[in-house]
């Protein structure tokens, strides 16, 4: 049996993948994730950086030849990640928030930092990951139905504001009734 040959940066780029886990999240939790596009002119400024923020927070930097790093700086954790296109910051609070995007995380860092860093934005983003609401309706108060009615019901998923499934539960007719 033949085979389709390896491309030339297969191994090179499943290590690059794999050097990069996600992060684990836990609930309740909040991420505001900033892509900028930047110049590989600008990558020892935006090295620069990331230096300042540790030296801020009082971490240790990373070393200047890292393309990915992850600290924790005590109001928030930073993700930071540098591809050849672009860099991106994800930035993760654990906790109750409140209302899920009065106060997003990026609100914490410096307005100053964020207003340097070299680049052009390429995606914001914003999530909450909260425990999902009680259920509205309990299956005892559902409206009784035969086993033939019932097989035939269908279900629907609807996303709430909330981030977690509805599911709508409607009857369709059957032979049966």
């Amino acid at each position: 049996m033949t085979k389709p040959s390896n491309h030339p940066l297969r191994f090179a780029l499943n290590y690059e993948l794999h050097a990069r886990p996600p992060e684990a999240l836990s609930i309740p939790e909040q991420a505001s994730y900033l892509a900028l596009a930047t110049d590989p002119a600008d990558r020892q400024a935006e090295y620069d950086s990331i230096v300042e923020l540790c030296t801020r927070y009082g971490v240790p930097a990373p070393a200047p030849e890292v393309n990915h790093f992850k600290v924790d700086l005590g109001t928030f954790r930073l993700k930071w990640e540098r591809r050849a296109e672009c860099s991106s910051y994800t930035f993760f609070r654990q906790g109750e928030s409140g209302e899920p995007f009065a106060q997003p995380v990026i609100a914490s860092v410096p307005r100053a930092w964020l207003d340097q860093l070299p680049g052009q934005v390429l995606v914001a983003a914003h999530v909450a990951l909260r425990k999902a609401p009680a259920p509205r309706r309990t299956a005892t108060s559902w409206p009784a139905c035969s086993k033939a009615t019932c097989s035939s019901a269908a279900a629907s998923v609807t996303a709430s504001p909330t981030c977690a499934p509805t599911f709508a539960f409607t009857r369709t007719a059957s032979a049966a009734s």
